[in-house]
């Protein structure tokens, strides 16, 4: 059977972290990723349901940066709006 080849980036500590679990129960991180995608196909889907977390001790989730984000960014056009306007 003819092979592809993907490439991902990911952050350090998760990488490390997964990494010694698939240590711990055998597996490579490769297979363990063939595993990921087997799933995938015979779930038709996510072989979990992805969710939302809500916030811990006050971080902001990145839901909460976007609406923040695009606040600002409301406001800065509604200034440059009225600057436009008063022209």
């Amino acid at each position: 059977m003819q092979t592809e080849q993907i490439n991902v980036r990911i952050d350090a500590p998760t990488k490390a972290a997964a990494e010694a679990i698939f240590s711990e129960i055998g597996v490579s991180t490769a297979d363990a990723i063939r595993m990921f995608y087997r799933q995938v196909i015979i779930q038709r889907g996510l072989p979990f349901t992805p969710k939302l977390t809500e916030p811990q001790n006050g971080q902001r989730t990145d839901r909460q940066k976007i609406r923040k984000i695009i606040a600002a960014s409301i406001e800065k056009n509604k200034v440059a709006l009225k600057d436009l306007a008063g022209r």
